[in-house]
This record gives C-alpha cells, sequence and structure tokens, in this order.
C-alpha cells in the first residue's frame, strides 16, 4: 500500500496588520490554494538560534482563553525568518484546534483596529464616529486598497454594516470607545494632559512619551548612549538616574530612538554588526551583534553617572528590542514625513547625533540634558530607518528567500500587500538555520510525584509471581511496598538498584516490614528478558 507523502513546505512570505495591543504586528498566513482563508498569528519569543522569530496562533488562544478545559492542548506555533513562513502554518507540530479565518473577514477587522489605533495616538477632534467609520467605507471601496474583487468588497462593506454580524452599530461602539479613550487625556479645563519629560524638561503630550520598564539597565543605556555619543552633560544624567531608582519617570521616545540610532551607527563600524536587517516586524537584534567594543564604551560612560548595574551585550540588544517595539511610529516612516537628515550616515561625521533641519520645519527650544535633540518636529524613526537601510546596504551577500516560493501562485504577493497595508520584509542575509543537533537522551531514576498504590494483585504468593516490565515502569512498580502497600517516599523508606552480570538486585527497606517482621525484602531478577521478580527474606542489619 502506497501512502501519498506530503511536498515539502517552501517559506512563503509573511503578512503583517496592526495588532489590537498596539505592539508587534500579527503576521497572517493566506492559503496558497485557496486565499478565501488565512491563520493569523502573534509573536512570542525569539528562538535559540538567534534569527528566527516564534509565531503563536491566534485562533487557537481566543479558544483557549474562554474555555480551558475543553481546549487543553498547547497552542500551535510556527516559525518566522526575515518576514517568510520557514514551517507550515497549516500543518505545525501542535495541530490546530481552531477554523481557518476568512479572509475577508480578517481583514475588515484588521482595519478596524488600524482605525482605532491611529485614534488612540493622535489628538481628539471633534468628529463623530460615524464620519470615521464613513471614511473607513470609503476606503474599502477605493482603488485605495487593492488584490479584492468588487464582490470581495461589497462583502467586506455587508460584513461591517450588518448588525447580525458584528456590523455598523459594532463597528461603531469600538471607534465610540477609542475615541473615548483618547478624550481621556483631556482635562476638565479643556487642556490636553502633557507630561514633563525628565530628560529634555519639556511638556509634551502622554502618546510621545514613554514610561521605561522595571528592567533595571534601561536608563543606564539611555543615559549612556547619550553621553558618549550626545555630548550630554554628566551633572544632569546623574540626577536623572537617582531619580529613575526611586521613581520610573516619563521620558520622550526621541530619546530613546536617539541612542538606538547611535548606537547602530556603531554597529555599522563593527564586523560584527554589520548583518542587520530593516523589517520592524522580523527585526530582532540578537547579543552576538553587539560588539563587545561597544560594551566597554558604555559601561566606561555609565560609571560617570555612578551607575550601579553592570552592562552586558544581551542587556544592549534588549534595549534595542524594546526601543524598537514600542518607541517606533511605523505610520510617521510609511507616509515619509520627515525634516531631519543624519549629517553622521550623509557626511561621513563621527557623531551620529549631528543633524540637518530642513527650512520649512518649524523652530524649538534646545533641550537641557541632550542638545541637539528636537522632540516636538523631528522623526527619529526616519532617522533609525535611514541608519539601518544603510547598514544593510552594505552587504555584499544575501539570500534570496523568495525564489524558494512555489511557481504555481494564483496572486501576486503585491496584491495582497497592498490590501492590509503590509510591510515588505528584505531579502534575508542569513541562510536557513541549520538542522537541530539530535540530542543524546539521559535518563536519571527517579520516583514518580503522585501514584496510586497497586489495585487487584491476585492473592498469589509474592515468590511465585513473574514480572514483565520495562525499566522505567520498574521504578513505578517499587513507588509502593510490594509486602504492605506503604509509600516508599512519604514514610521515609528507601530501595536500592544493583546487579550481578547481567541479573537485576532491588533491595527495599520498608520501615514498616522491619518493624513488624524485622526483615527487609529482595528482588532477583533473571538472566533472561522476563525479569521474573522473587522476594528473598534477609535479616535487617
Amino acid at each position: 500500500m502506497e501512502v501519498a507523502q506530503r511536498p515539502p513546505f517552501k517559506p512563503v512570505r509573511a503578512q503583517f496588520v496592526p495588532s489590537q495591543q498596539r505592539g508587534r504586528d500579527i503576521a497572517v498566513y493566506v492559503f496558497p490554494d485557496d486565499h478565501d482563508l488565512c491563520y493569523e498569528w502573534f509573536y512570542q519569543l525569539q528562538m535559540s538560534d538567534g534569527l528566527s522569530l516564534l509565531y503563536m496562533c491566534c485562533g487557537c488562544k481566543a479558544l483557549k482563553r474562554r474555555d480551558r478545559q475543553t481546549y487543553s492542548k498547547p497552542i500551535p506555533s510556527c516559525r518566522i525568518l526575515d518576514g517568510y513562513f520557514v514551517s507550515d502554518p497549516c500543518n505545525p507540530r501542535r495541530p490546530h484546534y481552531c477554523e481557518p479565518r476568512l479572509t475577508t473577514k480578517a481583514t475588515a477587522r484588521r482595519l478596524i483596529i488600524g482605525k482605532c489605533n491611529e485614534l488612540r495616538e493622535r489628538a481628539p477632534d471633534n468628529r463623530s464616529a460615524a464620519h470615521e467609520l464613513n471614511e473607513l467605507l470609503s476606503k474599502i471601496s477605493s482603488e485605495e486598497i487593492g488584490g479584492f474583487s468588487a464582490e470581495e468588497r461589497k462583502t467586506m462593506v455587508h460584513q461591517i454594516t450588518n448588525p447580525s454580524e458584528y456590523g455598523r452599530d459594532n463597528a461603531r461602539r469600538v471607534i465610540q470607545r477609542a475615541q473615548h479613550k483618547a478624550r481621556q487625556q483631556v482635562g476638565r479645563t479643556g487642556n490636553i494632559k502633557r507630561y514633563m519629560c525628565i530628560v529634555c524638561g519639556q511638556f509634551r503630550e502622554y502618546p510621545f512619551g514613554r514610561r521605561p520598564p522595571f528592567h533595571r539597565h534601561h536608563v543606564t543605556i539611555l543615559l549612556a548612549a547619550l553621553i558618549r555619543f550626545s555630548d550630554a552633560e554628566v551633572n544632569n544624567a546623574k540626577n536623572i538616574y537617582k531619580t529613575c531608582k526611586v521613581n520610573r519617570k516619563v521620558m520622550c521616545k526621541e530619546h530613546y530612538l536617539e541612542a538606538a540610532t547611535a548606537l547602530f551607527s556603531k554597529m555599522a563600524a563593527s564586523p560584527r554588526g554589520a548583518r542587520v536587517k530593516i523589517d520592524f516586524n522580523a527585526f530582532h537584534v540578537n547579543e552576538a551583534m553587539v560588539d563587545e567594543g561597544i560594551v566597554e564604551q558604555l559601561n566606561e560612560t555609565s560609571l560617570s553617572f555612578e551607575a550601579e548595574a553592570k552592562l552586558t551585550a544581551k542587556s544592549v540588544a534588549f534595549f534595542l528590542n524594546d526601543t524598537i517595539a514600542y518607541c517606533v511610529d511605523k505610520r510617521d516612516i510609511k507616509e515619509g514625513a520627515s525634516s531631519v537628515v543624519p549629517v553622521a550616515e550623509l557626511c561621513g561625521s563621527e557623531s551620529p547625533n549631528e543633524y540637518i533641519v530642513s527650512q520649512d520645519a518649524p523652530g524649538s527650544q534646545p533641550t537641557a540634558l541632550a542638545k541637539t535633540v528636537d522632540c516636538g518636529r523631528t522623526s527619529p524613526e526616519k532617522n533609525l530607518l535611514t541608519v539601518l537601510q544603510k547598514l544593510c546596504a552594505s552587504n555584499d551577500e544575501s539570500v534570496d528567500v523568495q525564489d524558494m516560493q512555489t511557481d504555481a501562485d494564483p496572486i501576486s504577493d503585491d496584491a495582497v500587500r497592498s490590501l492590509l497595508l503590509f510591510s515588505q520584509p528584505p531579502n534575508s542575509d542569513y541562510g536557513p538555520p541549520p538542522p537541530p543537533e539530535p540530542k543524546k537522551y539521559s535518563y536519571t531514576p527517579r520516583l514518580p510525584r503522585k501514584l496510586q498504590p497497586l489495585k487487584d494483585i491476585p492473592p498469589t504468593p509474592w515468590p511465585e509471581r513473574t514480572f514483565i516490565v520495562e525499566g522505567r515502569q520498574l521504578l513505578q512498580l517499587l513507588r509502593h511496598c510490594p509486602g504492605c502497600g506503604t509509600d516508599i517516599e512519604s514514610s521515609g523508606s528507601s530501595f536500592k538498584l544493583s546487579s550481578e552480570t547481567t541479573t537485576p538486585i532491588v533491595d527495599i527497606f520498608c520501615k514498616v516490614c522491619i518493624q513488624r517482621n524485622g526483615e527487609s525484602s529482595q528482588w532477583r531478577g533473571r538472566d533472561d528478558s522476563l525479569l521474573a521478580m522473587r522476594i528473598k527474606a534477609s535479616p535487617s542489619t
């Protein structure tokens, strides 16, 4: 009987859509043979190879969150390398227990999520929720979103406007809730609530700031990078560090981006940091990319403001990943709204924070700590993207993962990408990860924690019984004393495993049997494979 073998999986481009948590984007896998179905995946962690990222199924997670008793199996996962699925999302190692989602339904939902994220980030206005929803519907009907036929567009509009299918009323309530969250920043006097940045001393709106996480190295790396590469004042950095040790203060996102841009500029000159990718969805800095010289410079600079924590390459990589994940505004990068060009990248300057400001940009006052930072008008996201693009342009070797896809693809990637506002992953600078090395099996004998006593044992004397067990099952069999059934571990008893040539021997020292009969038990096996066990009374010593 011939069994049909499944063809090997070829990498497929991952499509990225906005996330409801406003963190890393959601990766979407559209079925190559049926573009009406798709799976959505959320980011979980970085794999041990330092290149591929682990994503987990959104549908299975939603089902497991609703009913953990019914859906008790682990959530399926897949790997993404440089924006491509390198493992089969339809047939993962852990099978799916959710149904694939309709592409039109998932697209409509993600468009509403993207609209709500935009409302949460921008300043509140007097536009109604119905006006925002009509604008979204007109966007779906226009040619701005491509890749769908007229029938599919009509289905998406009908899905949003149909009240029985999470329709217009529900979508309007979602948009109203997003507008309400944005208006919560407005005080009773009508003024927008602002915070004072502890670094530059300016008052700004809360969406432009970020409170540093509890990770103790974040503030140290930020201040050390600003002092080392931006000529910041040491005394101000010392006061900021002492204040942040007591209470976490809000800082402008531009300071994080300026420090990250400076570190990436230094990584461009190091031999280990020349292989950096610029896809913000598949981007992940590995500690191997951070040069040791950069870490030494940061540690040396941190001593000037009396920092206690010692920095490592892992902490620097964590700082860069956190900055890109939570401080980069991808919407501004896509629009290209920027009035700043880094001179260090264009003119070869040594200081990575020198900028050329266009004449049409509005003026602002210099900062207190980092004098060259302009939080109100610059676009550090564009500066960071420019630096990373130049890092990638310096690479000569590249592996085109797109050539590995199947030729029989009924719909082009450009059509699908233009539909869901996906980000385009770059060409890979790394080959496929090597196969994992086979692990040697090692087994440590130990008693299981919870095992019930042996039941239904025939009334045959112990010396006449024969047992056929495996080595692992032998430990479970010896969980309880064969004579009295006492738990060996809880009663403080013990047993000893030994052998004579090929004969296994088990000495059981049960305290209850010793106190009752004054003797211990011994099981001896045979030379053959039947493992016939016998009890031999021996005087206790």
